[in-house]
């Protein structure tokens, strides 16, 4: 007689705190916002899924893209200046809470930016990327062509 197979079920919600537990005592070392915005995400691809916008959303593996989404809770720009000069000599991403402080990232910023309202870190290929928008006050285009 075959056994059926066990099915694991996802929550479709926003709840983040079940996954805690003694398998993944690690959960307890990062700040909750990285796990809720991950629970965030989650559901709106399950919401995008349910109106036909998107393919089912499932569990990346620990090789390839790998990205993690930063609100401005988690991070703070600033840029890096020389204590001789007072030039700007580059730009550092502080990353972290207080009671969970990962440390500066240093970055170059290849034109002016704002405080953006939240940021993502990429890990692709052994290489890491921020990316972020912000507003540069340019209109967006609204048709094609001429």
């Amino acid at each position: 007689m075959r056994r059926p197979c066990a099915v694991v079920q996802r929550p479709v919600d926003q709840a983040y705190r079940q996954f805690i537990g003694p398998e993944t005592p690690w959960l307890r070392e990062v700040p909750s916002q990285v796990p809720r915005n991950g629970a965030v995400r989650w559901a709106q691809a399950y919401q995008r899924f349910f109106k036909s916008l998107a393919g089912r959303p499932k569990i990346r593996k620990k090789h390839g893209l790998q990205s993690l989404w930063l609100t401005s809770e988690l991070f703070a720009f600033e840029p890096a200046v020389s204590t001789q000069t007072g030039e700007v000599l580059g730009h550092r991403l502080l990353v972290g809470t207080k009671k969970f402080p990962v440390g500066p990232i240093a970055f170059t910023a290849h034109k002016g930016y704002r405080l953006p309202a939240s940021s993502r870190l990429v890990l692709d290929a052994g290489h890491w990327y921020l990316t972020f928008g912000t507003e540069d006050g340019v209109p967006e285009p609204t048709g094609i062509g001429p």
